[in-house]
C-alpha cells in the first residue's frame, strides 16, 4: 500500500507519541522524587570529574597524593607554628608521610560529616 499522507492518522499518531512521552516523563518524575534511601542513590564520578577516561585515572592518583598532604602541611603548620616552612618543603620521607595521614585524616573527617549532614536532609526533605 502506497503512503497516503492523511493527516488524520498523522494528528493520531503524534497525540499518541506525545501521551507515552509524558507518561514517561512522569514515571521518571515519580522517581526521582520518591527516592527509597540516601544509600540507594548511584553516583557516577564522570558527573562531577570532566575529564578524558585516560587522565581520570591519573588526576584521581594524583588528587589522592597531593591533596592530602597539602592539607596536612597547612594544618601541622598551624598547629605546629614553630616549625619552619622549610622543614615541610625539604623532603623527608617520614614527615611527608606524617602530613600525609594527618591530611587523610581531617580530610576523611570532613567528608564523613558531609555525608552525615547530607543524609539528614535527605531524611528531611
Amino acid at each position: 500500500m502506497p503512503e497516503i499522507h492523511d493527516p488524520y492518522l498523522n494528528t493520531i499518531q503524534r497525540n499518541l507519541n506525545e501521551e507515552k512521552i509524558k507518561e514517561r516523563k512522569e514515571k521518571v518524575q515519580k522517581s526521582k522524587t520518591h527516592k527509597k534511601s540516601f544509600l540507594s542513590q548511584n553516583i557516577v564520578i564522570s558527573d562531577y570529574i570532566h575529564l578524558p577516561e585516560s587522565l581520570q585515572k591519573f588526576f584521581l592518583l594524583s588528587i589522592f597524593i597531593f591533596v592530602p598532604y597539602l592539607f596536612g602541611v597547612i594544618i601541622m603548620s598551624l598547629l605546629l607554628g614553630y616549625k619552619s616552612f622549610q622543614e615541610f618543603t625539604t623532603f623527608n620521607f617520614d614527615l611527608f608521610m606524617l602530613s600525609w595521614t594527618v591530611g587523610y585524616e581531617t580530610i576523611a573527617l570532613i567528608l564523613l560529616l558531609i555525608i552525615i549532614r547530607s543524609a539528614l536532609v535527605f531524611k528531611q526533605k
